[in-house]
């Protein structure tokens, strides 16, 4: 009887100190897995920030870059007068701005007929002035057809993308973002087009250098969801090649608001996802990506939120779950 007594007593009294209890642990385990969520999101915002401004370094004086090259005063004498003197000087001149600068594979002037009339070349450390038979019809190529249409000061940047030569994805891969501004006489006549080639293996290598930070994987697409930079190289420039693999098509749903809004995360069952968008457009010239002024958007033949790159921050749901244990 005294034991049944005993423990009715403990059911009475400590089991509901131990709900208690448990139901404190519980809530707490809630709590500490919603704090360290936090982190995580804000982690992934920092990086993400970080890969952001590297990208805005890299292209920010590319403007400033070109139109020294076209307002050049032996560029200005060569475009009215052909002679063999002012085609050396200006050989000379694209050779010592290619070898000073080092970012542009290629430095060209391109007649209105789309072919090449100087071009100067950089690889390895080496710059060289492309013998004339070497040089190259571009009238069909799509940055050529473009930038001829523009008005004097008026700049074209390409999408980012593999270089082509004589037709074909040049062998190995040489990421490329093309830049080209009209090069009018003193009679406001264009004569031409100034095209640079950036060499973007610069600003993916910088892009690499920024990502160590994070707890996923980041990642940089176009504005069509294809990866031009991933951790898994077999997923880059597919788009190149007319292949159909892209982060819409792995993450349909969370592409949807990806495509759409400028920033963000999303926790889904897929894992988390911290993206930012950015318009190169906005930021030639060194424009804040903020705002951007009517001034601006009239210095280009397209609006500038027309291209967009989107980086991403991928944490998996897995790499979540591994955190909190």
């Amino acid at each position: 009887m005294f034991k049944s007594s005993l423990a009715k007593a403990f059911v009475l009294i400590f089991l509901p100190y131990l709900a208690v209890l448990t139901l404190a642990f519980f809530l707490f385990g809630i709590v500490q897995h919603q704090h360290e969520l936090a982190l995580i999101k804000r982690n992934e915002q920092l990086q993400l920030d970080l890969v952001r401004k590297s990208v805005v370094r890299d292209l920010e004086n590319i403007l400033p870059d070109i139109e020294v090259l076209v307002n050049e005063r032996h560029v200005q004498k060569y475009i009215v007068s052909p002679d063999e003197m002012s085609r050396s000087l200006v050989e000379q001149e694209f050779e010592s701005f290619s070898r000073n600068k080092r970012i542009y594979r290629q430095i060209r002037l391109i007649d209105m007929t789309g072919q090449e009339q100087i071009r100067v070349d950089f690889n390895d450390g080496e710059t060289r002035v492309v013998d004339r038979k070497e040089l190259q019809k571009k009238q069909d190529r799509y940055y050529f057809k473009d930038s001829i249409l523009l008005g004097r000061g008026e700049l074209y940047i390409s999408a980012l993308d593999l270089n082509i030569e004589k037709g074909q994805v040049e062998i190995p891969y040489r990421p490329t973002i093309r830049f080209a501004m009209p090069v009018y006489d003193r009679g406001n006549t264009i004569r031409g087009v100034i095209v640079l080639n950036y060499m973007a293996s610069n600003m993916i290598a910088h892009f690499d250098e920024m990502l160590a930070g994070s707890y996923g994987h980041i990642a940089l697409l176009n504005q069509d969801g294809y990866w031009l930079r991933s951790h898994k190289p077999e997923r880059e420039w597919a788009f190149m090649f007319k292949r159909e693999i892209n982060f819409r098509q792995k993450h349909e749903a969370e592409w949807q608001e990806i495509a759409h809004q400028e920033m963000g995360q999303i926790h889904s069952d897929d894992g988390l996802f911290t993206y930012v968008t950015i318009y190169p457009l906005r930021l030639i010239g060194g424009y804040a990506e903020e705002e951007i002024s009517d001034e601006h958007q009239a210095h280009h033949h397209v609006d500038p939120t027309t291209m967009a790159w989107k980086i991403i921050s991928d944490v998996p749901g897995h790499r979540i779950n591994q955190i909190w244990k």
